[in-house]
């Protein structure tokens, strides 16, 4: 059966698995907190003595089975073989040093499955048969929407966070990453010829990356945004100074970007905005790649 939408024709299929990957993101997103006081043992009233943080590591084992059990399978009747294999060992290099320097703990194996998940709701929404592979396009939406979903939590979700999370927009988009990778890994993309990709300045990610780029800055540059606050500052992250309303990042002064003590061990570093976001950048354009078609994005062509 096929609905017409602005135009365009779309199976019923289709349009059930849109709304429900919308519907999964959204509440993901409303019930962030709840998720997390489940799996650390704080609402006993369903959980009863079961505390899933003290398990995190065997739940970490088993998705890391399920993982290598698929890519097992694709790699005995897959193509790209060789390329697959070689971005996952990347990815898990990458995993690897986030685990050891900025996150610490393996709770976090919460936001790797949430944004798993998403990213291949999102790409059998975009490319339901996988010919296309918008292996691009699944990134820049799962990164998006990891990013949106942080900053619900700190500024309206759950307000009392001491800082606007820069590790959680990194694990994020290494769940995003592991995502696209088992939806598109083991498959052969089209050429640039069979079918070509616009260049990275034409694109509507681009666009919409300048448009909130130019917002940030103009915000950064009237005061209305700022990283840290004169003063400790009550949850909402915001306060009147000289008479501005101003927006701040963390509501303890000079916490983001530093080495912080962990609660479980050791120490971590809390990612500050710069450095959150050029790390989340240069790892997501590294692992963009995988699709060959992309590094000729960048190119100017020229009409014919």
């Amino acid at each position: 059966m096929q609905i017409k939408i602005f135009s365009k024709q779309i199976s019923l299929k289709r349009l059930l698995l849109i709304a429900f990957t919308a519907v999964y993101s959204v509440t993901a997103m409303i019930l962030h907190g709840e998720f997390s006081r489940f799996a650390t043992g704080k609402m006993p009233q369903y959980t009863g003595d079961f505390n899933a943080k003290a398990h995190s590591i065997e739940f970490s084992i088993a998705f890391l089975v399920i993982v290598l059990s698929y890519v097992t399978w694709k790699l005995i009747k897959g193509e790209r073989r060789f390329e697959t294999l070689y971005y996952w060992f990347l990815y898990s290099v990458v995993l690897f040093l986030f685990y050891l320097f900025i996150s610490l703990h393996a709770v976090e194996i919460i936001h790797l499955i949430q944004y798993t998940t998403v990213a291949i709701l999102v790409g059998f929404c975009i490319d339901p048969k996988k010919h296309n592979f918008h292996f691009g396009k699944v990134l820049f939406i799962g990164i998006s929407l990891g990013i949106v979903d942080e900053l619900l939590q700190y500024y309206i979700v759950t307000p009392g966070h001491k800082y606007l999370d820069f590790n959680d927009f990194f694990v994020n988009m290494m769940g995003t990453i592991s995502g696209a990778l088992i939806f598109y890994g083991f498959r052969k993309p089209p050429t640039m010829e069979q079918q070509p990709l616009c260049p990275i300045y034409c694109s509507r990610g681009f666009a919409y990356i300048v448009i909130v780029l130019i917002i940030v800055t103009a915000l950064v540059f009237t005061g209305h945004l700022q990283v840290s606050p004169p003063f400790n500052l009550k949850p909402g992250s915001y306060a009147i100074i000289d008479g501005q309303l101003t927006i701040f990042m963390e509501r303890r002064p000079e916490f983001l970007d530093t080495w912080q003590k962990h609660f479980t061990r050791g120490h971590y570093y809390a990612l500050g905005p710069i450095t959150g976001m050029i790390s989340i950048f240069f790892v997501a354009i590294v692992f963009a790649t995988f699709d060959p078609r992309f590094i000729h994005r960048f190119t100017i062509r020229r009409k014919k």
